[in-house]
């Protein structure tokens, strides 16, 4: 990490967020079986993230205009996340191997 780069809290900040999402995303798409509506949801989560301001520079803990934003995300997610697990185990649970979501995935596109 260099003291040009982002700082080591931004990065885990950032790979935290981008698990939590990308697990609430992969829940909602096995849950519907629509991967239109993940990308539709992924769509809003960039817009709002649009809004968050970018010059920063190397933000802190204690720098609110990152962690409030941060930290919302990863609640919101969580919850969203923790709701299509319960669609998802409604469903049936976890019957899928990644070879059934991808091809239900190509099946669904036009």
């Amino acid at each position: 990490f260099s003291e040009d780069g982002p700082s080591k809290l931004y990065i885990a900040l950032q790979v935290f967020t981008g698990l939590v999402i990308g697990w609430f995303y992969t829940l909602r798409f096995i849950a519907t079986g629509n991967i239109w509506e993940c990308i539709a949801l992924h769509v809003v989560h960039n817009l709002f993230a649009s809004l968050v301001p970018k010059n920063l520079g190397n933000p802190s803990l204690y720098d609110l205009t990152f962690v409030v934003p941060a930290l919302s995300t990863i609640i919101i997610h969580a919850i969203l996340a923790r709701i299509a697990l319960k669609a998802v185990e409604k469903k049936g649970g976890f019957n899928y191997t990644v070879i059934d979501i991808s091809t239900e995935a190509a099946t669904r596109l036009p």
